[in-house]
């Protein structure tokens, strides 16, 4: 669980998919060209052959969910000097692909520095949470074979250290959206110059059948049983002005 402060609070719910079906060599030199060798992360070869192997017809909105960490220094793979910070580097990287973004109909939805980590979960730390709504997977795919992008890109390799990308789509279950507007001065603790609203953002990983402390039976899901949470928090956290922004299901990493 990250704690950032910015817009919106996202529950990223982890249910990792396979793909199947072994692709063509055709495909997996597809692969190669687009991700290569990325220094901060692992490619998903399988997601990737989802993405190019779907119909035009099956395609559609995805959300990508990045959890980033910069390197203290940028560190160029060609070599270059530079006094750029690892942030530094990752922000002219998203400086140069917002029109990109834009040429493909996609949009930043959420994007939040991380001030602390209350439950820092598998102990991996992160700095930057990014949401971006791309209209399908086929308009990502185009946007990362463009020259200019392949360009801008030397500057994210540069400046992070670590990443995962998740590829999610709303869950099914989100907060009617006249119950998630607020009026932040009539909550119980309004927000101040010191004490700002904040986010919380949860990356969850359920188990297969709920496990309770107390050793209780159940034939209860890990997500079932956290449904059950849900059900009782929310009634009691909207009075205090808490808002569920929103939850998406995940693909794949």
């Amino acid at each position: 669980m990250a704690l950032v402060r910015s817009l919106a609070i996202v529950t990223v719910l982890a249910a990792v998919l396979g793909c199947g079906d072994a692709p063509s060599s055709d495909v997996d030199a597809k692969i190669d060209a687009l991700f290569g060798d990325p220094p901060f992360g692992t490619v998903n070869r399988d997601e990737v052959r989802r993405m190019l192997l779907t119909k035009p017809e099956d395609d559609g909105p995805i959300f990508l969910v990045n959890f980033i960490h910069h390197r203290e220094h940028a560190e160029y793979r060609d070599g270059r000097p530079t006094d750029l910070t690892g942030v530094e580097a990752d922000a002219l990287y998203n400086l140069l692909v917002l029109p990109m973004l834009a040429d493909i109909g996609a949009e930043p939805f959420y994007v939040g520095a991380v001030e602390r980590m209350p439950l820092p979960g598998d102990g991996q730390t992160w700095d930057q949470i990014a949401v971006v709504l791309y209209p399908s997977r086929a308009k990502l795919i185009e946007m990362i074979s463009r020259p200019d992008f392949r360009t801008a890109v030397a500057h994210k390799v540069a400046g992070v250290e670590r990443t995962i990308v998740l590829v999610a789509h709303p869950a099914p279950d989100q907060l009617p959206e006249d119950l998630r507007r607020v009026d932040l001065t009539k909550v119980p603790f309004p927000p101040t110059a010191d004490d700002q609203p904040v986010n919380l953002v949860h990356l969850l990983h359920f188990n297969e059948k709920a496990q309770y402390a107390d050793g209780r039976p159940t034939t209860l899901t890990g997500r079932e049983a956290f449904d059950l949470y849900e059900q009782g928090r929310v009634p009691q956290a909207l009075p205090l002005g808490v808002r569920p922004g929103i939850k998406l299901d995940v693909e794949a990493e």
